[in-house]
């Protein structure tokens, strides 16, 4: 049996309108809350509604982290 573990935000919000220091705050807390659970960091996320924009993709390409949208 597999398990895929994806993040998404810690509160669901639409993450286009929003800053770059909200999004990461958003991903870093919820790879904190994956981390504690499952003693895993997750590389996978999946933006809230599909929304994610270019300059959030360039900066999880930099954390070695993937889209599940836009990739």
């Amino acid at each position: 049996m597999a398990l895929l573990v994806a993040a998404e935000s810690a509160n669901a919000l639409s993450m286009t309108p929003r800053p770059l220091s909200q999004f990461q705050k958003q991903i870093v807390t919820t790879d904190a809350i994956i981390h504690y659970i499952f003693g895993y960091n997750p590389r996978l996320i999946r933006p809230p509604y599909g929304d994610i924009t270019e300059e959030q993709m360039k900066w999880l390409r930099n954390k070695a982290t993937k889209s599940l949208i836009g990739m």
